[in-house]
């Protein structure tokens, strides 16, 4: 393999990087290289990629693979990267995510400026949600940098990896990156004695992390978190079900009393390949927070719609429509029930 081939994907990165509407590269054993683009894939490079070449990437960032799945996140070129190494039959699969070098405000990425609001409370726990992709740690780097900006707090940022680079302005900022095959749950409970004001847990991913998060919530910190969920209601249930039956009666309880705010988005195709967000967004007032002691779930859409600033699905859905952002038809896609648009 010549010179020229140990850098065949630095070479397709680079090609590409100054392109703001990427936001994925794709080397896989066996396949071309591939981008993401306005969520279009499209074809790069000139031949298929070979399992050297992704070797020869790793080893040039001084990457040492422990398990697979492997997570990994890399500064290349001035730029963030979040980075997956898995295993296809063929060989290796490599994913690398284009993290925007600048972290934009709630304005800059349509989502309703209010949500700074949550950011206000001393304690609590609030939920960032949606699916892989959707945006979530945006929008956490974006309520995280509104406090640096404006507060002098102490925040601790515990990831897989580290994502945003978060400078320091009027808050001190320790961004701590979980060891792969490492855990949140040690690394919130290590969290807990440094005298935090705010705490950010990069996922919640079991219930001894889920555990630890509502007892810091409880002991007068504000704790942010995500959830790859769809809805506020399956965040909820998904949250509660992560514990034994006879826990649930405590954690609901629990919940009830600390829970802010959850924020569950989509990122839609719009006309003109435009990427628009829909988001659902419960603040929780006195009769949700009654709902979810009591578990009743299923009710909280509907009290939604009598909570200031809370916004159900459908209704974010249907003020693209009538924007002219999103066509009736690709709002259908996102809906079990096509009725209520």
């Amino acid at each position: 393999m010549d010179s020229s081939d140990r850098a065949f994907i630095e070479n397709c990165i680079l090609k590409h990087l100054d392109n703001e509407e990427i936001s994925d590269f794709y080397f896989a054993t066996g396949g071309m290289p591939a981008m993401r683009q306005k969520n279009e894939i499209y074809f790069i490079g000139e031949r298929k990629i070979i399992n050297e070449d992704i070797e020869n990437f790793l080893n040039q960032q001084n990457i040492n693979v422990k398990n697979i799945p492997f997570d990994f996140g890399i500064t290349y070129n001035g730029k963030r990267f979040r980075c997956n190494l898995d295993k296809r039959w063929q060989g290796w699969d490599l994913t690398i995510r284009v993290l925007p070098s600048k972290i934009k405000t709630l304005d800059e990425l349509l989502l309703p400026k209010y949500l700074y609001n949550v950011m206000e409370n001393k304690h609590g726990f609030i939920l960032v949600c949606g699916p892989t992709g959707s945006g979530k740690s945006t929008t956490l780097a974006s309520l995280i940098n509104y406090v640096n900006e404006k507060y002098s707090r102490k925040i601790v940022i515990l990831e897989d990896p580290i994502e945003y680079i978060i400078t320091e302005k009027n808050s001190i900022i320790c961004q701590r990156e979980i060891e792969p095959g490492g855990s949140f749950f040690l690394g919130l409970r290590f969290a807990m004695r440094q005298r935090p004001d705010i705490i950010v847990v990069g996922e919640i991913r079991d219930h001894e992390t889920a555990l630890v998060a509502l007892q810091s919530a409880e002991t007068g910190h504000l704790v942010l978190s995500t959830l790859h969920t769809y809805s506020v209601e399956q965040t909820l249930t998904r949250f509660v079900d992560m514990f034994p039956d006879e826990a649930k009666s405590d954690i609901r309880s629990s919940l009830s009393a600390t829970l802010k705010a959850v924020i569950v988005q989509r990122l839609i195709r719009g006309k003109n390949q435009q990427i628009k967000p829909a988001y659902e967004i419960c603040f929780v007032t006195r009769p949700i927070s009654q709902a979810i002691r009591a578990g009743k779930f299923q009710q909280i859409k509907n009290l939604m719609i009598h909570s200031e600033g809370s916004i159900p699905f459908e209704e974010s859905l249907k003020k693209l429509i009538e924007g002219g952002h999103i066509s009736y038809e690709e709002a259908e896609k996102y809906l079990d029930d096509k009725t209520v648009l």
